[in-house]
């Protein structure tokens, strides 16, 4: 039998955990600074990751927002321009020469032709388009002459079959007690031959000051500011402007933009309602503040709108603004419904702006009397109206042979654009967006971008080959390139 050395019992009574740290599976009781700094590691990608998503996502929502707008918009325009053909009529002709008129268009342009309709003498019609067509052939204007000299005035009318128009300008036509004659269109414009023209009855009726209820005469062309020297050569104006047959911005406003576009401003449960007077008031309380709604100097504002909740919250009513005075509103309307009464205030007051956050424009290329026009269909979102969105560029499209204009002369593709703004603000440069060539009305898309080190000029390679080349002409300012770059453009379709 083997005897254990008491020594040894000694040692083994003697021995503490501190000897022998078994504190678990890893035999360890923490962790060691390369550990730590790895978890930090690992921490900050998934979380830089994660915030990372959120600009993502936002910009993904806000892309998706717009082409759900653009495309329900997309069929309200092209359900209007059918409903409305004299909705794209050419440009009406004034009598002051171009490029700046010292007053805007006077001729009222009635629509397309109506059998039997009285006209008065100025007046300005469209031929009637064949069934299922856009445009009448060819795609002009015809004033009113003269009515019938022994016809009593106001009695004279149109007769019951349109007439065989004039297909050049000069001849006259005979039509009941009328006679018509064919307009021109406009040449002295960024065209060669003033036929093609912008419908943007929005763009039309704003001025320098962005007043809506002037006509200004600068924006009777788009892409107005572009009358500067090329080599000491003044470039013509931009392309013609009109206003869609519109004679009226309010009009023009419900038919040219979103019509779901109201932001509210305040809401709030009135203090009283009296409809005591000829025009219903609303009176607000005190710490309501009513001070940024404007009233313009001609009421009621076609921008802004009062709706009135019932008290049970199931019915509305709708009235413009008339006046203010301190906290009390008065209504344009004349009467309300039954159900909005002074005895029974509704449950809420909502003063509602429309902000017309997605509006378009079309773009009409005409490339013959017999060949339809080309309409294109320009939707933006929150556009500004500053001339600087439409400042013109010069601009060489696919021509490496071009020389006459030497800030866009260079060794270019057939789908790339040079573009210098020498000279002028930068235009709004990034891939995805879209240039304008304004001479030819075409729209293209930007697909890649090269700046130079100067940051003068840029080669903008599109998304297709350049349709139109820059050609030499003779005269610098005749033959550059216009090019536009609009801030704001959603998505671009032909009719």
């Amino acid at each position: 039998m083997i005897q254990i050395p008491q020594s040894m019992h000694q040692k083994s009574r003697n021995v503490t955990s501190s000897d022998n740290p078994q504190t678990g599976l890893t035999g360890r009781s923490g962790a060691t600074l390369v550990e730590v700094l790895m978890a930090l590691l690992i921490f900050s990608v998934a979380i830089t990751s994660v915030f990372t998503l959120f600009p993502i996502s936002l910009l993904t929502a806000l892309r998706a927002t717009q082409a759900t707008n653009s495309k329900f918009m997309a069929e309200n325009v092209v359900e209007a321009v059918r409903s409305q053909p004299g909705l794209l009529h050419p440009p009406i002709p004034v009598t002051v020469s171009p490029p700046f008129p010292a007053t805007p268009e006077s001729p009222i342009y009635r629509g397309i032709w109506q059998p039997g309709f009285r006209y008065n003498v100025g007046d300005c019609v469209s031929a009637v388009p064949a069934p299922g067509e856009l445009f009448p052939k060819p795609n002009f204007v015809y004033r009113c002459q003269i009515g019938t000299p022994s016809m009593p005035p106001g009695n004279e009318s149109t007769g019951f079959a349109e007439p065989a128009w004039p297909q050049t300008t000069g001849p006259t036509v005979n039509d009941g007690n009328y006679t018509w004659v064919r307009l021109d269109y406009p040449v002295n414009s960024i065209s060669a031959t003033g036929a093609h023209y912008v419908v943007d009855p929005l763009g039309r009726y704003f001025d320098n000051t962005n007043d809506p209820s002037i006509i200004g005469d600068d924006f009777i062309w788009f892409g107005f500011n572009s009358n500067t020297p090329v080599n000491g050569t003044a470039m013509n104006p931009g392309l013609r402007r009109t206003k869609g047959g519109f004679q009226t911005y309010a009009a023009a406003l419900q038919a040219f933009s979103q019509p779901d576009s109201w932001t509210v401003l305040v809401e709030a449960v009135p203090l009283s309602i009296d409809l005591s007077g000829a025009n219903p008031t609303v009176t607000f309380p005190d710490s309501v503040e009513l001070d940024g709604i404007p009233f313009p100097a001609t009421p009621p504002s076609p921008n802004y709108r009062m709706v009135l909740v019932g008290a049970g919250g199931e019915r509305t009513a709708i009235s413009g603004l008339l006046s203010r005075t301190n906290q009390t509103i008065t209504l344009s309307e004349t009467t309300l419904p039954t159900f909005i009464s002074a005895a029974a205030i509704p449950s809420t007051v909502r003063i509602e702006n429309f902000t017309p956050r997605y509006t378009y424009l079309m773009t009409v290329r005409q490339l013959g009397a017999e060949v339809p026009p080309i309409v294109t269909v320009v939707m933006l979102f929150n556009r500004s109206f500053s001339p600087d969105d439409e400042q013109v560029y010069e601009a060489n499209f696919g021509n490496s042979s071009y020389t006459e204009d030497g800030d866009v002369t260079g060794a270019i593709g057939f789908d790339q654009v040079k573009i210098s703004w020498a000279g002028l603000k930068k235009p709004l440069l990034r891939e995805g967006n879209y240039i304008f060539d304004a001479r030819n009305v075409l729209w293209y898309k930007m697909a890649d971008i090269s700046v130079n080190e100067a940051g003068e000029f840029a080669v903008i390679t599109l998304t297709e080959s350049v349709q139109s080349l820059t050609v030499d002409t003779g005269t610098p300012a005749n033959s550059v390139g216009r090019a536009i770059l609009m801030p704001g453009i959603v998505d671009i379709f032909e009719l």
